[in-house]
């Protein structure tokens, strides 16, 4: 399953990504307790359309490069459970574990929160 992000002001800029970098990504979001819960558990479901307005991603945004900054280095992960790892995903599918399959990679949370300070809110579809 895979999500489209895309910038209210902009329908050129938006972004695709996978539900095991998605997941965790909504995880730190609620950690941050920027968006209310219903619209939190909507963002887990593809295609419901739910918004973040410009005020909420620009603090997203923010919070998610103050945790790049001082927490995580190129090559790192978070996982469901917010914890930090510099285990390469093995891209294996582990069926017994399944939180195992999750992990919201360096790369794409640097990507992600540059979005969200230049972005003008977004949709989650």
């Amino acid at each position: 399953m895979s999500f489209r992000i895309e910038d209210l002001g902009d329908s050129d800029n938006s972004h695709k990504i996978n539900g095991w970098n998605w997941r965790p990504t909504l995880e730190l979001i609620r950690f941050f307790d920027v968006i209310d819960e219903e619209r939190l558990e909507m963002m887990g479901y593809n295609a419901t359309g739910v918004t973040v307005t410009e005020e909420e991603a620009v603090e997203i945004g923010f919070r998610l490069l103050a945790l790049l900054s001082s927490r995580m280095s190129e090559g790192d992960r978070v996982g469901l459970d917010l914890k930090l790892t510099n285990a390469p995903d093995d891209g294996a599918f582990h069926r017994d574990d399944l939180a195992k399959n999750y992990g919201a990679s360096y790369d794409w949370l640097t990507t992600f929160a540059e979005f969200c300070m230049s972005c003008k809110g977004f949709e989650v579809s």
